[in-house]
This record gives C-alpha cells, structure tokens and sequence, in this order.
C-alpha cells in the first residue's frame, strides 16, 4: 500500500474515533453529566473543576474530527498530543486507585483499566504514523488520484480499526475466563457418608456409657 493510503487509514481511524466519541457525549443530557462526573472522578485533586475540564476534552475532539479531513497534518497532531494526554491521565489515576469508568465513548460502565491507556497509546501511535504518512498532503491532495480499490482497502482498514476501539471492553469480557460456580453437595439419608458418621459415632457412644 502506498503512503498515501496509509494516512488516508490512518486519518479515517481517528475521525471515525473522535467523531463517535464526541457525539456519544452529547447524545443527551444524562450522557453529558455522567462523562462530567467522570471527569471529576479521575482527574487530580486540585485542578479545575469537572465541568471545564470536561467541556475543554470535548471542545478538542470537536475540533480533532474537523481538522482531519480538511487539515491532516494539523488534526493528526493534535490528536496525538491529546491521545497522549488521554494515557497519561489514564495512568495517573490508576496509580491513585481510581477504577471508576471513563466514558470514553458515552456509556460504557467498565472500571479503568491499564487496557483503556493501551488503547490511546496505541492510537496517539496511528496519529503519528498518519501525520508522517500525510507529510504536507491536505485532505483533497490525498483523495485526487487515488485508485478506487486502494481507497476501498483503506476505509475498510480503518473501519476495522475503529470497530475493534469502540468494542475493547466487549472483547475483552467475551474472551475473559469465567469463574466456576461452587458446586453444592447434596447428603442423602442412605449415603455412604451419613453411613459411615453413623458408624464413627456408634463406638463413641459404646464407650461413654
């Protein structure tokens, strides 16, 4: 695949990324204050209040979801810097005992976790890739000429991609292993165990009398 198709996988990754996680936030009003309240939770103690640093991170990936498509290598580096920022504010938290869920993409209750910083890391990784693919190319540059059946492999590449960030948690917990059920045992009245009690206790109570 030449370079160009690997920024345009690359880019259409990070817009569909940004795209769904913004929207995801504002869906409703019990989204919005439910990725604010989350905020609050994981981020340090004494720094803005909730409500900022929520409309700011949210502000960003607005602005990361325009800029792709329109400037690449502008919106590929921002959407480094934040992923990056993501990671690291991920991390933090871990280290501080946090485990309450980051409503990454809106509703999703699973507890933090070190696979959510993986996650950005590893997509800060593809805007890196990206941007070095793009170079000075603009959106328009990177379409004009491009073979049909390359772009096609490219979108659907980064189709793939998006599908497997969004579905993280899901996969995990499908290929988790599950615990065992206690299994409870049963005693008859006619079993070897309550036959062989009986007989324990019989020469017990020979001797006592």
């Amino acid at each position: 695949m030449q370079v160009r198709y690997v920024a345009m996988s690359c880019l259409v990754t990070l817009a569909a990324v940004f795209t769904v996680s913004a929207f995801s936030k504002l869906r409703g009003r019990s989204a919005y204050d439910a990725f604010v309240a989350a905020t609050g939770r994981l981020a340090p103690v004494g720094w803005l209040p909730a409500g900022p640093i929520a409309a700011l991170v949210l502000g960003a990936e607005l602005v990361v979801a325009v800029l792709l498509p329109v400037l690449p290598v502008a919106g590929l580096a921002l959407a480094a810097v934040l992923l990056a920022a993501f990671c690291a504010g991920i991390l933090g938290a871990l280290r501080r005992g946090v485990r309450a869920p980051c409503r990454c993409f809106g509703s999703s209750d699973t507890p933090l976790r070190r696979r959510h910083a993986a996650r950005a890391a590893a997509l800060a990784a593809v805007a890196l890739v990206g941007a070095v693919a793009a170079g000075p190319a603009s959106g328009q540059d990177l379409i004009t000429g491009a073979r049909p059946e390359a772009v096609a492999l490219a979108v659907g590449a980064a189709t793939v991609l998006a599908l497997l960030t969004f579905t993280l948690d899901d996969i995990v917990d499908l290929f988790a292993p599950r615990p065992v059920p206690a299994r409870s045992v049963t005693v008859t009245k006619g079993s070897p165990d309550v036959r062989a009690g009986h007989r324990d206790r019989s020469p017990r109570t020979a001797h006592s009398g």
